[in-house]
């Protein structure tokens, strides 16, 4: 999963270069229940224009892109 809705919010995976970069920007913030964000994921703000909105949401399928298939734990 690269990308998520909560809310009005959309979230985006990225690697700790990609979060850093998203997390200066003003509007941006933590993904999912302020109880218990989602790891990994950071919001989009909500005033990014929709070209920029895209920009992120194509380096997170990126990124995602490039991490080895997740395991599945045996029941």
């Amino acid at each position: 999963m690269f990308a998520g809705l909560f809310g009005e919010d959309i979230g985006v995976k990225l690697g700790p270069a990609g979060l850093a970069e998203l997390a200066g920007l003003p509007g941006s913030g933590p993904f999912g229940p302020a109880e218990r964000p989602m790891s990994g994921f950071w919001s989009l703000p909500a005033e990014l224009p929709d070209a920029e909105k895209a920009s992120w949401l194509a380096r997170a399928r990126d990124h995602v892109g490039t991490l080895p298939p997740k395991v599945r734990r045996a029941r």
